[in-house]
């Protein structure tokens, strides 16, 4: 298991997703098939892992599935299921699918029991004005714009995005 995990790791700073996506295949079939390391957080990470690499690989479809797979492993709220939200808005936004992008990340957004720091919830408002923006609902990317304040710290990352979207 933890060789295949350090290898999945390897891959991906590498940048050959789909060498680590074949080895997140290895990681989700030694959990499920073995006992001593079977948990259902450990497969649902692998999953949200596998996710993140399909977008990686321009697959948008495998990573749907795979982050809508990883979501039944956690509990609905949670920072791991939404992390699985938060992947299926970036399979759909990537592939064009605004409308299912927006809807995805509805819940991040507007759910007030949802477990995310005030950076993330904050990013996650830049991600809604990012789909506001190619929908060319203006006053929404504005009003979203105006709840990304706790990304105001970071000067030359998400900030940046947000400085250039507001212009």
């Amino acid at each position: 298991y933890y060789l295949y995990l350090l290898q999945t790791e390897y891959f991906q700073v590498q940048g050959d997703y789909a060498k680590a996506s074949e080895y997140c295949l290895r990681i989700i079939e030694v959990v499920r098939n073995n006992p001593a390391v079977y948990h259902k957080r450990r497969l649902g990470g692998s999953y949200l892992n596998l996710s993140q690499n399909e977008i990686f690989n321009h697959y948008f479809d495998y990573s749907l599935g795979f982050a809508k797979e990883a979501r039944k492993y956690f509990q609905p709220g949670t920072a791991n299921y939404n992390l699985g939200l938060e992947l299926e808005f970036y399979a759909y936004f990537y592939d064009g699918k605004i409308d299912l992008a927006q809807l995805a990340l509805e819940d991040l957004v507007y759910n007030p029991e949802s477990e995310q720091s005030e950076f993330r919830l904050a990013w996650r408002h830049y991600l809604m004005a990012c789909t506001q923006f190619v929908q060319k609902s203006y006053k929404l990317v504005n009003e979203h714009l105006n709840e990304t304040k706790a990304l105001n710290k970071d000067k030359i990352g998400w900030n940046l995005g947000v400085r250039t979207l507001t212009i």
